[in-house]
């Protein structure tokens, strides 16, 4: 498989907001974060294992990538991945 990989604006905008917020908290977190995106977004292999249909809406053409606390959100258009979200996931609550 071969396909190549691309951002709408909005989908580019979260991963800026994603790193951003990684960086605040701590910088080498958010590095470590964008290394994996990176990494996933460039093999196609890697992406294959790790893509899951989104919970709850199996039935969506959209597939998930979990990456650190994040749900990286893409689909597939014949040979292109488009990443349209980024979203962090949910946390539990200690109350």
């Amino acid at each position: 498989m071969s396909a190549r990989v691309l951002f709408t604006d909005f989908g580019r905008w979260q991963l800026r907001g994603a790193v951003d917020n990684l960086r605040r908290v701590d910088p080498k977190v958010a590095r470590g974060f964008l290394t994996e995106v990176e990494t996933l977004l460039r093999s196609p292999k890697k992406l294959l294992e790790r893509e899951a249909p989104i919970d709850g809406f199996p039935e969506f053409p959209s597939r998930e990538i979990r990456v650190g606390n994040y749900r990286i959100f893409v689909r597939r258009v014949a040979d292109t991945l488009w990443v349209f979200g980024i979203w962090p996931t949910q946390r539990e609550s200690n109350t």
